[in-house]
């Protein structure tokens, strides 16, 4: 057993040897470089300024997100989020209407403007209506000659002013056209018939007046 340790001893010497003749000569050169003494600056400035450029860009970077994010402190509570929007674009009613004529005709007035302000029913033109008028005439009379025809039709009426001498139907009854239904007397002109003997007209002509006297009551 221990001779074999002294081997593995004596191979591991063998082994690290080189190695460690590798490392002092790597060693030795940057001992060599580092004694130069313009070498030697040029290394400390360099570290420097990688120094000084790291801390710049450093509180640069701080500076921009301190910047970027900012917070307000709030108490906590119920809040509606309003989102807003911005854009270009047009304003237009939401209703429009026009404004025709049921007639051809010369404008006799106008009074308005564009962007005068009008409530329902405003009359924004007048046209001639000599025409419109005369057709009104007509529908006029029409009119009236049908209402007439309508009270004619639908009103049994008397026809002067008199005493109904009598009554043929009542409320219920059905009646057909031209059915007799009352009777008015007008009482402010009366005929008298009176029969006497042929020998007596002899002495009567037309349009003669007379005088009669009553004996009873109609």
């Amino acid at each position: 057993m221990k001779e074999e340790l002294q081997k593995n001893e004596e191979v591991q010497g063998l082994d690290d040897g080189p190695a460690k003749k590798r490392g002092l000569g790597v060693i030795g050169k940057l001992k060599g470089l580092w004694g130069r003494k313009k070498l030697r600056k040029w290394l400390i400035l360099a570290v420097v300024l990688v120094v000084a450029v790291s801390a710049v860009l450093r509180g640069f970077s701080k500076k921009k997100d301190a910047a970027a994010i900012t917070y307000t402190e709030e108490a906590v509570s119920y809040h509606a989020i309003t989102q807003a929007l911005s854009g270009t674009g047009t304003l237009q009613p939401a209703n429009s209407y026009t404004v025709t004529t049921l007639k051809e005709g010369e404008i006799l007035s106008a009074d308005f403007e564009e962007g005068d302000t009008v409530t329902r029913d405003t009359v924004l033109y007048e046209l001639d209506s000599s025409d419109v008028s005369s057709n009104l005439e007509k529908s006029q009379l029409s009119l009236n000659q049908a209402q007439r025809s309508y009270e004619k039709a639908a009103y049994a009426q008397s026809p002067v002013s008199g005493i109904v001498a009598s009554l043929d139907v009542k409320t219920g009854d059905v009646v057909k056209a031209g059915q007799t239904v009352a009777t008015v007397r007008d009482n402010s002109s009366m005929t008298l018939k009176v029969h006497f003997a042929s020998d007596d007209a002899k002495s009567f002509y037309v349009g003669q007046s007379a005088s009669g006297v009553l004996d009873g009551s109609l």
